[in-house]
């Protein structure tokens, strides 16, 4: 019963919901065959896909809790049958949608840079509260990729990541900084971060101001 309750009350903020969702979320529940034998488990995965686009304080999480089970009685199989059917034609909507698919793509490649960063490593504002000039958003945290700090115990920033931080747009769009230090290099060989404090500051600021200049 609760895993219906917090499917109807998603059904019912879909408009909310939606532009939460990655691409890879809605395509997932798009290409979901519904079959009314398989009512119960679909609820699960349903609710699986479209949990981590529900704000902490959405009402969906309650309704969850609202029962001792989430097993769903069959004279009920018929109604939450209609709305996972709901969930899934919506899905398919929006990526029949070019605009709605561009953005849901965006949010896609955004995931999956920011998970790209912190995989690399990042420090938390409870370790550093100094100036740092490139800063990403997590989960209401923000964090700070930790390449461009020093190794020392006490950290401080690598002065060329602050001089080149405006040649690469970094606090218009800090993911696609990121992105740059971390990726291979046609200029320097290598990823910008992997030279940082080697003694190669100014070939770092010409492969910064070759992308400046669209140089490549």
């Amino acid at each position: 019963m609760a895993i219906k309750q917090a499917l109807q009350i998603i059904d019912q903020s879909w408009t909310e919901i939606e532009p939460r969702l990655t691409v890879r979320e809605l395509s997932t529940l798009a290409a979901i065959e519904y079959s009314p034998m398989r009512t119960g488990d679909l609820s699960e995965t349903v609710f699986s896909l479209l949990a981590p686009a529900l704000p902490v304080e959405h009402p969906a999480w309650p309704a969850l809790r609202s029962s001792g089970t989430r097993f769903v009685p069959a004279q009920q199989e018929s109604s939450l049958g209609e709305v996972i059917r709901r969930c899934i034609a919506r899905a398919r909507a929006a990526l029949a949608n070019p605009s709605i698919a561009d953005d849901a793509a965006a949010d896609f490649l955004v995931e999956s840079m920011t998970s790209r960063v912190i995989r690399a490593g990042v420090v938390t504002e409870q370790e550093f509260s100094g100036t740092v000039p490139l800063t990403i958003e997590y989960q209401d945290q923000r964090l700070y990729p930790r390449f461009q700090f020093t190794g020392t115990a006490a950290l401080t920033v690598h002065q060329i990541v602050g001089q080149v931080n405006e040649m690469l747009g970094g606090d218009e769009d800090p993911l696609g900084a990121v992105g740059w230090w971390l990726a291979q290099n046609a200029w320097l060989g290598m990823a910008p971060a992997q030279l940082l404090g080697t003694g190669r500051d100014a070939e770092i600021q010409h492969a910064a101001s070759q992308l400046a200049n669209d140089s490549w």
